[in-house]
């Protein structure tokens, strides 16, 4: 169910940045990505956020389409941060033409939300026992070792990025 959440929410976002190629482009740009590679940029972005976002509607692979929902929200917090401490004022694009909204706080808090509940998602794939584990033909005992160090691994990087988020926030208040 929590997959289906996240997942659906990247194929909005997804669909969103494919009806407005032209604005996802800016965005990408806007975001600090040089303008020679924007254009693929924005097709790989919106591209990767409708696959992974299908995969875990669809629950295939839900190991690596989890860990690829991570790595894109993560992405994000770090472009999202980048763009606030520089003071730029700009639309998120999150949604692509679904929605307008200045990136902001709130959208840094969204992404904390997409970061936490991935974050279960993906420990719940790690952890889902031998089966998963013998489909890619992986001895079911140092599953739990992987799972923690996976898990221990990604939670760290969360804390990591939580600060990050932190601190633009309170760069962006002044204090």
């Amino acid at each position: 169910m929590l997959s289906a959440f996240i997942g659906f929410s990247l194929i909005l976002s997804g669909t969103g940045k494919a009806l407005d190629p032209g604005g996802t482009r800016r965005a990408v740009a806007q975001y600090g990505l040089p303008s020679g590679v924007s254009r693929a940029a924005a097709l790989a972005l919106t591209l990767a956020e409708l696959v992974v976002g299908s995969t875990l509607v669809l629950g295939f692979l839900p190991l690596f389409s989890s860990a690829a929902a991570m790595v894109l929200f993560l992405a994000f917090v770090v472009a999202v941060s980048r763009v606030l401490r520089r003071g730029t004022v700009m639309d998120c694009h999150c949604f692509g033409t679904l929605t307008r909204e200045r990136a902001g706080a709130t959208t840094l808090a969204r992404l904390g939300l997409f970061v936490a509940l991935t974050l279960v998602v993906l420990s719940r794939s790690l952890i889902s026992g031998p089966q998963l584990l013998a489909a890619y033909a992986l001895p079911a005992r140092p599953s739990y070792w992987l799972a923690a160090l996976v898990t221990g691994s990604v939670a760290a990087t969360c804390l990591m990025l939580l600060g990050q988020m932190k601190a633009t926030l309170q760069a962006l208040r002044g204090g």
